[in-house]
């Protein structure tokens, strides 16, 4: 079904930014009173029908050394890259719709939020800039590292910190809403919506950097599960190298923008 959708389907984007949506949203339906771990449930569940999509187009993917290798290395792979942007952008506003209707669901990630916030402000505000850059880059390549580990181990298992990580963003924007006073048009729209705002500067590059660290370690598990020819597994290997000193650069520059601009 999956093979059938994605080969036919025009707008392959918006229907894995419905999928991942609307797989997020009926997941906390039905996890809402689960407790402590409704959070995790809800990106457990939703991950299994993402990493199936996931794991079809990365097949495609290596189909595409054979017949594209000419090409820029990021253009040839700006399908999957803008797939898991939509299911970026589709999680954090499904996760946000459902932290506003279910605020007690996402406790996990609400601690993060408050975690993620005190060490941002002791390293921001207690240390030079250098300091706190030196602190950022640490954690995200942390944080790339895990990204590219699943991706190798699992092939699309990386999707779960992808859910994980657009799941306190969407925590974050609704704890915001929630803080606001005023009209209920700026409380749920435009101030969240400009929360969002200040944080995608830095927050596209490096999710960027993690995108292209899983499409690394996805092509490299496919490609070594399938039977290829020794020259085009080292073209793969070649590109699955470059992609991710691509998502190590990617990163550098967000942490770079997030501590001195």
């Amino acid at each position: 079904m999956y093979d059938l959708l994605l080969t036919n389907i025009k707008r392959k984007y918006l229907f894995l930014f419905l999928l991942t949506f609307f797989s997020i949203i009926f997941s906390s339906i039905l996890v809402k009173n689960s407790g402590e771990s409704s959070g995790i449930l809800v990106i457990t569940f939703s991950m299994i029908p993402l990493m199936e999509v996931i794991n079809r187009l990365l097949e495609k993917e290596i189909l595409k050394f054979s017949t594209d290798s000419r090409i820029n290395i990021i253009i040839r792979h700006r399908e999957l890259i803008l797939s898991y942007f939509s299911i970026f952008f589709a999680s954090i506003f499904a996760c946000y719709i459902s932290y506003i209707f279910f605020p007690n669901l996402f406790k996990q990630q609400i601690k993060a939020v408050y975690e993620i916030g005190q060490e941002a402000i002791s390293y921001g505000y207690s240390f030079r800039k250098d300091a706190f850059f030196s602190f950022i880059l640490i954690n995200n390549l942390k944080v790339l590292m895990l990204f590219f580990t699943l991706s190798v181990i699992f092939g699309a298992g990386s999707i779960y910190l992808l859910l994980w990580n657009s799941s306190i963003i969407g925590t974050f924007l609704g704890m915001k809403a929630e803080g606001y006073s005023g009209s209920l048009i700026f409380k749920y729209v435009f101030y969240p919506l400009y929360s969002l705002l200040r944080i995608l500067p830095h927050g596209i590059l490096e999710f960027l950097g993690y995108f292209l660290a899983s499409l690394s370690g996805g092509i490299l598990a496919i490609s070594l599960l399938s039977n290829r020819d020794k020259e085009s597994l080292q073209q793969i290997v070649s590109d699955s190298l470059l992609l991710f000193l691509f998502s190590i650069f990617f990163i550098v520059i967000g942490a770079f923008v997030e501590a001195f601009l």
